[in-house]
């Protein structure tokens, strides 16, 4: 059994928790939280109840553990995840998995002379639809990529008022560096190495930004577009990938393919790959040497490269060129 120790006890690591029980495989036997809150919520919610510190590093000094999940707020990733990858321990980190390009190459850094594995939550790499989507694209059954549309919406300027999150010293940034990194996550994954984006940012009178529209042009020469709508009355996740033979629509969560003369029609469940899980129990599978980790860091330094490239553009008003890294 996996011992598993959790550093921040936010909301989405009572999700994290209660996978990691599923599994069967691993078990929470430690928190490091400083809110008494939290970790009254944490135990509500999880029904755990596991040693609490204040302190991460007291909690790794004390319990023998085998793993730890990340899910402090993002400019403490660096500390956290460093500090228990020297420690020899196995780290799933939640998104971003830094907020700096420098931080990131210094994690990958770490990670190599680790004896523990390295994984981030990006889920969507391990959910069958949009497996599919890069599948499809990648096979060229449906010719050459040439353009992706996305939109996020999200009532992310209220829900997150008040919290850590709007707090530029603690989120590092604003909903573009929040729920939307998984969308540039998906953008550089299956469209592969963004060249240049051109980005504007509205921070709605707050510190962060709250909605960003960014234009992107990939190596490949396909065109790209991005909405991160934080000022939204619900959530709403759109995509669209349009190759030279079809279109890909994802329509949250429901996922057609429109070819020309023929209509849009559903793609079944039956058409779709098998479930690889979820980020969790990929983990435990990866540490138990099952799989290879299907989340790797570079893929952080990929995203994070991106992302400060769009807040280069929003500062300066300008096309920016994204690093090679």
């Amino acid at each position: 059994m996996l011992r598993v120790g959790i550093i921040g006890a936010g909301g989405i690591m009572c999700s994290h928790a209660q996978r990691m029980e599923q599994t069967g495989e691993a078990t929470v036997v430690s928190i490091a939280e400083p809110s008494s809150a939290s970790v009254a919520r944490f135990r509500e919610s999880t029904k755990l109840d596991p040693v609490v510190y204040h302190d991460f590093r007291e909690m790794l000094s004390r319990e023998p553990l085998d793993c730890v999940l990340v899910g402090s707020p993002h400019t403490m990733h660096l500390e956290h995840i460093t500090v228990a990858l020297q420690a020899g321990l196995h780290v799933l980190t939640e998104k971003p998995m830094v907020c700096s390009v420098a931080d990131a190459r210094t994690v990958l850094d770490v990670a190599r002379k680790s004896r523990g594995i390295f994984m981030i939550s990006y889920q969507r790499h391990l959910d069958p639809r949009f497996l599919w989507i890069k599948q499809q694209i990648e096979s060229g059954s449906l010719g050459r990529l040439t353009y992706i549309s996305s939109v996020l919406l999200q009532e992310w300027l209220y829900v997150a008022a008040g919290t850590w999150r709007h707090d530029p010293a603690l989120s590092g940034g604003g909903e573009l560096n929040d729920s939307g990194t998984h969308f540039l996550d998906v953008l550089r994954w299956v469209g592969g190495p963004v060249q240049q984006v051109h980005a504007y940012a509205d921070n709605r009178g707050t510190r962060v930004d709250i909605n960003t529209t960014v234009n992107m042009r990939f190596a490949s020469g396909a065109l790209a577009s991005l909405d991160v709508v934080g000022d939204a009355h619900g959530f709403w996740e759109d995509w669209t990938f349009s190759c030279e033979r079809g279109t890909i629509l994802y329509r949250n969560g429901d996922l057609r393919l429109l070819r020309l003369g023929e209509g849009a029609y559903p793609v079944e469940q039956s058409q779709l790959p098998p479930s690889t899980g979820d980020p969790d129990r990929a983990f435990v599978d990866a540490v138990l040497g099952r799989c290879e980790v299907p989340i790797p860091g570079r893929i952080g330094l990929e995203v994070i490269a991106l992302t400060e490239s769009i807040w280069t553009s929003v500062r300066e008003d300008r096309p920016v060129d994204v690093p090679n890294v």
